[in-house]
């Protein structure tokens, strides 16, 4: 796996025509200024030595946002591209990746490791910081959205911190996942083979873990009437990224 690879810079006019084929933020782009910018795929290692992939979207400035996916997901999931070029076209550098265990990064895929994910985000940013970068605003989706409150809790280096669709109830959802009995067949097995986008081990541990993180913290929330977990309707997509922006600028 290479270090760096960069991409052929180009700027947000350039790229406004895929950007609205994806489903986009539609006019919204063009009614921003053209800030040339360029994605570069980038390597970094994390405090486990494990080498996790990301994609830099760099505009030349010196202040960057992280984006982080959610459960099951990777760096091109969902909003997260567009939410990177909409930055771009407000001047703002942008870094994706992936989770240790997800995507293109090494490490094996684990559920429950909320805390494990915040230490990726520190990663992300010391990265950062390497390229003379300052990350000024840290967002998580769904799962990382908890992992975005515990890197603020931890490290508090990260001005603005957005958790988009957060869990709050860590015990919530789980036997819809895997079934009632779920907690009898760990506590008997220890491990259970669990299927799915990503089939692994699921790990008595590993249900611990995630059961024993309260999430029980201060948070403004900003709802979106209609919107799915995902927000793949183009108008509450639309609403979300312009909501973001409202809060990073």
């Amino acid at each position: 796996m290479k270090g760096s690879e960069s991409s052929t810079p180009c700027t947000l006019d350039e790229c406004k025509g895929d950007a609205a084929r994806s489903g986009a933020v539609g006019n919204s782009l063009s009614e921003q200024p053209s800030h040339s910018w360029r994605e570069e795929r980038v390597t970094f290692r994390n405090a486990r030595g494990q080498q996790l992939v990301g994609a830099l979207v760099d505009t030349g400035s010196q202040d960057a946002a992280i984006l982080c996916h959610g459960m099951y997901d990777n760096k091109t999931a969902h909003f997260h591209p567009e939410m990177a070029q909409t930055l771009a076209a407000r001047g703002l550098s942008s870094l994706r990746f992936d989770f240790s265990g997800n995507g293109e990064s090494e490490g094996e895929f684990k559920y429950g490791n909320t805390k494990a994910e915040a230490e990726d985000m520190r990663a992300a940013v010391l990265f950062l910081k390497s390229r003379n970068k300052q990350t000024i605003v840290l967002t998580g989706h769904s799962k990382s959205g908890s992992g975005v409150i515990c890197y603020a809790a931890k490290y508090g280096d990260v001005p603005k911190i957005a958790s988009i669709s957060g869990r709050f109830d860590n015990q919530a959802g789980i036997k819809e996942r895997f079934g009632d009995d779920i907690f009898e067949r760990l506590e008997r097995q220890g491990a259970v083979e669990a299927e799915g986008q990503i089939p692994f081990t699921l790990t008595r541990e590993d249900m611990q873990d995630r059961l024993a993180l309260d999430m029980q913290a201060e948070a403004k929330a900003i709802p979106s009437q209609g919107g799915d977990h995902c927000y793949r309707g183009p108008e509450h997509r639309k609403e979300l990224i312009e909501k973001i922006m409202d809060f990073i600028f």
